[in-house]
């Protein structure tokens, strides 16, 4: 049941029989990669398994946009040099009459409905995941805890996976 074999090592939705799952990455995920930072280890575990032909990674325009913003005076970045080696896909506006939006907050936030209203970083990654249903991606990687936790439910209604950086820790052989 839990999809891991010898073929699949880190029980990833299986693609068609010529095509690898494409998932998209949270902007965070990529500065794990960082040599101080606490999941550096996940972040290149999952980085190899891309390279190992596991996956494909795609970011959204916003993840270019934002390192654009913040190059200021500095005319180089590695980072924003090794991203656009990325798919590149278009985040949309949050559309208010969505009721996948409704329903993926209600999955979500299911504490903040009627309460409050979302924060900016929530409407964000609500409209993540809305993004990752559009484009028919296997699924989102981000280390945000409220989208995990949804994560089973997300997947049973949308049929996308919602996976932190650590679902693609390889074991050493």
């Amino acid at each position: 049941a839990s999809g891991l074999n010898d073929h699949n090592p880190l029980g990833l939705l299986e693609p068609a029989a010529n095509e690898l799952p494409m998932y998209w990455l949270d902007m965070n995920v990529l500065f794990y990669v960082q040599s101080h930072r606490l999941r550096r280890t996940e972040v290149v575990g999952l980085f190899q398994a891309e390279r190992m032909n596991f996956c494909r990674l795609a970011i959204s325009n916003e993840i270019r946009d934002e390192l654009q913003r913040n190059l200021q005076t500095r005319h180089t970045d590695p980072m924003a040099a090794y991203i656009e080696t990325f798919p590149c896909l278009p985040v949309d506006e949050r559309n208010k009459s969505d009721t996948t939006f409704s329903d993926l907050t209600t999955l979500v936030f299911p504490q903040m409905v009627g309460q409050r209203s979302l924060t900016a970083n929530e409407l964000s990654d609500l409209r993540h995941v809305i993004t990752v249903i559009q484009h028919d991606l296997a699924g989102l990687i981000t280390n945000d805890e409220a989208l995990l936790t949804a994560a089973p439910a997300i997947e049973k209604k949308y049929g996308v996976q919602v996976l932190s950086s650590g679902a693609f820790e390889l074991e050493e052989s």
